[in-house]
C-alpha cells in the first residue's frame, strides 16, 4: 500500500534566539525532504521560545507571514516540492496585533493556510478569531491546522473533522507533567476518526523543561503511531497509509458524523462565560456529594444478585451503575425493589431494549433518543435528578460526540451515565477525558468500568478504572460541577453546518465552502 511520509520536527527551541532557531528548523526540514518525506511539522513558537512575560518583552521577535522566517520557508518548500509547517509569534501588519500562528507553505512555495491560536497566551497574544478557516486541500485529503492547546477542549478537533479533514497538525509547546498529552491527542483522533500528528519541542529555556516532552501520531482508531521523546533535537517519522487513489481514507471520520445528532446538541451554543454558577441559573438540585459505584459482577455472577448481596457496600445518597444485559421482567423488580429500601438508585440499560433505565423510590424512569425525524434539543435529553446531582442517562456510543457532553454540561447535567456491554482501555479514556467538557462520566460493562470526574486546571484527569469484578467507586462533589469553565470560542456555525438533519440526510449550511458534502451511505461507527 502507497504512504504519505510525514516529518517531525522535534527541535530544541532555544530561547531569543531566531536566527539560530530558523537555521536548524531549515536543515532538518531539507533532511526530512532528501528522506522522503511528503509533508514537515515544525513546533509551536519555533524560532523565539515560548516564556514571555509582555508585549514588549516579545516584540522584538513577531514577525509578519511574509518576514524573514516566512520567505526562506517559501523558498525551501518550493525548491524541495513538499509541504512545510512552522510556527512563531505573528505581527499583523495592519493592526500591529501579536499572534501565537502557525502557517503552512505549499510545493510551489506559496503560502497555504494561516492559523491563529485560539487558547492564546494572555501576557501578549491576541486569541485567534473562532470562525477562521484552518483547512486546506493536497493531493492526499484535506488536512486540518490546530495549535498546541486548542487541541485541549474537544470542539475545535471536532469542527476541523466536521470541515473535512482527514489529518490534524498540531504544532506544540507542551511540557511533561499533569495531563500527558498524548493521551489528549490520541482521544481527539479516536473520537473524530482522523489521524493527528503533534510536533512537540525539546530542550530547555527559563521555567521550562521540555527535554520528557513526547511528538505524537495518532491513527483514526486512536492507536499510537508514534509517541516519542527526545532530549535533543531529533527528526521523527509518522508513515500513514493510503488507498487505492493515494488519499487518506476518511470512513471512520464519515462514520462517526453520520451518528452525529445536531439537533441534540444545540444547548451547546449558549454562552456561559459569565455564569458563575450553575446552581441558582438552572434551577439544579443544591450541591453536595454523590457516591458513585460501578458493579463488575464476576464471571458466573447473575449482576442483580450481586447486587443485592453487596447491600452493605453502598453508602446512603448513591448512584449504582450496572452492566447491559437482557434483564427478565423479575430482574427489573429485583432492582426495583432494591431501589426502594433507601437513597440508592440503579442505572442499568436492558440489552433487549436498548433502553437505559433508572430506579429509585420513585419507580422506574428509562430514556433513549429520539428516532430519526423526531423534533430534538437539548430539553430532550434524558436526564433524571436524583440527589445533588442532575443525571444525563446515555452511552459511549453517544458521547463520543464532544458537542452532546458540552449540551447536556450546559444544561445543567452533572454527570453522564453510561451502561455498557464492553469495556476497553479506549472506551476508559474516552471516560477519563471526556469530562474536560465540564461534565463527570461514569461508565459500567461487564468486563470494566471507569469513572472521570471534571479536572482542575490542565491537569490529568482524576477519576478510577478498573477491569476486574468488584466495585469502581468514586465520590462527586456536584459543589465543583457547579463551576464550569468552557472553551467560548468555537466556530459554531461550522460545527452545525454539516452533519444529519431530521431526515436522516447531510446538509450544508449557506456560505459555507468547505468541501465535500459527507455521504450517508457510510455505515454509524461505534467505539
Amino acid at each position: 500500500m502507497p504512504e504519505l511520509n510525514v516529518a517531525l520536527a522535534h527541535l530544541a527551541v532555544e530561547h531569543g534566539q531566531p536566527e539560530k532557531n530558523l537555521a536548524e528548523l531549515l536543515r532538518l526540514f531539507h533532511r526530512a525532504a532528501d528522506e522522503g518525506a511528503r509533508i514537515a511539522v515544525g513546533p509551536e513558537m519555533s524560532l523565539s521560545g515560548y516564556c514571555f512575560e509582555s508585549r514588549e518583552e516579545i516584540a522584538p521577535f513577531a514577525q509578519e507571514a511574509d518576514g524573514p522566517a516566512g520567505t526562506a520557508l517559501g523558498k525551501l518548500a518550493g525548491e524541495r516540492g513538499i509541504y512545510l509547517v512552522a510556527a512563531w509569534a505573528e505581527r499583523d501588519p495592519l493592526t500591529g496585533i501579536f499572534y501565537n500562528s502557525a502557517f503552512v507553505f505549499g510545493p510551489d512555495g506559496a503560502l497555504v493556510k494561516r492559523y491563529r491560536k485560539i487558547s492564546a497566551e494572555s501576557r501578549w497574544a491576541c486569541p485567534g478569531p473562532a470562525a477562521q478557516n484552518n483547512v486546506f486541500d493536497t493531493p492526499w485529503g484535506r488536512m486540518g491546522l490546530l495549535i498546541c492547546s486548542d487541541s485541549y477542549y474537544a470542539l475545535p478537533s471536532r469542527v476541523t473533522a466536521v470541515k473535512g479533514a482527514d489529518l490534524i497538525f498540531v504544532p506544540a509547546n507542551w511540557p511533561p507533567g499533569g495531563l500527558d498529552p498524548s493521551d489528549l491527542w490520541r482521544q481527539r483522533a479516536r473520537e473524530n476518526g482522523v489521524y493527528l500528528l503533534a510536533a512537540n519541542r525539546t530542550g530547555q529555556e527559563r521555567r521550562m523543561d521540555c527535554r520528557a516532552a513526547k511528538s505524537c501520531a495518532a491513527a483514526p482508531s486512536g492507536a499510537a503511531l508514534l509517541d516519542r521523546a527526545a532530549d535533543a533535537t531529533a527528526l521523527m517519522w509518522a508513515r500513514l497509509p493510503l488507498d487505492e487513489h493515494g488519499h487518506l481514507a476518511g470512513l471512520r471520520r464519515r462514520g462517526i458524523l453520520a451518528s452525529r445528532r445536531r439537533e441534540a446538541c444545540y444547548r451547546a451554543v449558549g454562552n456561559f462565560s459569565v455564569i458563575e454558577n450553575l446552581t441558582g441559573f438552572l434551577k439544579l438540585p443544591s450541591p453536595g456529594r454523590l457516591n458513585i459505584h460501578c458493579l463488575i459482577p464476576g464471571a458466573d455472577e447473575n449482576p442483580v444478585d450481586c447486587l443485592i448481596h453487596r447491600r452493605q457496600d453502598f453508602d446512603p445518597v448513591s448512584l449504582i451503575v450496572l452492566p447491559s444485559r437482557s434483564y427478565s421482567a423479575s430482574e427489573r423488580e429485583g432492582i426495583g425493589n432494591f431501589a426502594e429500601t433507601g437513597e440508592i438508585a440503579v442505572v442499568a440499560r436492558d440489552g433487549a431494549t436498548g433502553r437505559l433505565c433508572f430506579w429509585t423510590k420513585g419507580g422506574e424512569r428509562s430514556g433513549v433518543w429520539p428516532s430519526s425525524g423526531a423534533t430534538a434539543d437539548a430539553a430532550d435529553l434524558p436526564r433524571v435528578e436524583f440527589g445533588p446531582a442532575r443525571i444525563l442517562l446515555a452511552s459511549l456510543d453517544e458521547l463520543i460526540h464532544p458537542e452532546l457532553a458540552l449540551a447536556a454540561a450546559k444544561w445543567g447535567c452533572d454527570l453522564a451515565v453510561a451502561s455498557e456491554s464492553r469495556m476497553d482501555e479506549g472506551r476508559a479514556a474516552l471516560v477519563a477525558l471526556r469530562p474536560i467538557e465540564q461534565i463527570a462520566v461514569a461508565a459500567c460493562a461487564r468486563d470494566g468500568a471507569a469513572i472521570g470526574l471534571i479536572p482542575q486546571g490542565h491537569e490529568a484527569g482524576r477519576g478510577v478504572r478498573t477491569f476486574r469484578e468488584g466495585l469502581c467507586s468514586c465520590v462527586l462533589d456536584t459543589a465543583e460541577t457547579r463551576r464550569k469553565k468552557f472553551q467560548e470560542r468555537i466556530d459554531y456555525e461550522a460545527l452545525f453546518s454539516w452533519g444529519p438533519s431530521r431526515s436522516g440526510d447531510f446538509c450544508k449550511g449557506a456560505g459555507h465552502a468547505l468541501g465535500q458534502v459527507p455521504e450517508d451511505r457510510f455505515q454509524k461507527t461505534a467505539i
